[in-house]
């Protein structure tokens, strides 16, 4: 933060602050202690841990999880005389919308072949407009190859599958996504459960199984933006 404060300072004496549009954010969660593991986090995370600090809140999983600790981040702008401090936005996002979303500031043109999973949130989150949201879905993976999409409060996790056959030289990295603790069919009702404590899919398998239609098609179709 110290870093970021210089920045800001800087840009003050150089009166640049307000031709200077700052995004403050991160690309996963931090390293910390999920639900699904009894380790401790070690080093600098470890120590962060120890004085209080809870890198993920008190959501489930952290950085390589599937889970909201995995994947949920801040998102900060800062930009003096055009976005209104203490602006707060529930309009889902991901961090691939910056693509289209600065084409878009930049008033850049681009063909199909690029941003095919890029929403420009523009309107909403940079102007503050009440524009319907951009995007009514995301779809997130974590590193361990387990996929999930978010839709109307609801999260669906579909477990990774196993490739028949396994290559040889795949097999030892292949074995621990078997065992990966996350690998399994899950659903979660964020609104209500927002821990993702008790997965739902037995009691709404019909949500479940468009949710999974729904991840199906975006995989087929190459693309999810309009």
């Amino acid at each position: 933060f110290e870093d970021l404060k210089e920045t800001i300072s800087n840009l003050k004496e150089e009166n640049l602050s307000e031709n200077t549009l700052i995004i403050f954010t991160s690309d996963n969660g931090g390293v910390a202690v999920g639900a699904e593991s009894d380790d401790q986090p070690s080093g600098t995370a470890g120590v962060a841990r120890e004085m209080g600090h809870l890198q993920c809140g008190h959501m489930r999983g952290g950085k390589w999880s599937i889970y909201e600790g995995g994947i949920r981040v801040p998102f900060i702008v800062n930009w003096p005389g055009h976005v209104e401090a203490g602006q707060v936005s529930d309009k889902l996002i991901s961090l691939q919308d910056l693509f289209a979303t600065m084409a878009d500031f930049l008033n850049v043109e681009y063909g199909r072949d690029s941003g095919e999973d890029s929403f420009s949130f523009w309107p909403q989150v940079i102007e503050g407009t009440q524009a319907p949201a951009a995007r009514d879905h995301v779809i997130v993976q974590s590193p361990l190859g387990v996929r999930a999409i978010l839709r109307d409060g609801w999260k669906y996790i579909r477990p990774w599958q196993v490739p028949n056959p396994i290559l040889e030289s795949k097999k030892a990295f292949l074995s621990r996504e078997v065992a990966n603790p996350q690998n399994y069919e899950q659903l979660y009702h964020l609104g209500s459960d927002f821990d993702e404590s008790s997965s739902r899919l037995a009691a709404f398998p019909v949500i479940a199984a468009q949710l999974k239609d729904d991840l199906k098609l975006a995989e087929e179709s190459g693309r999810t933006a309009r």
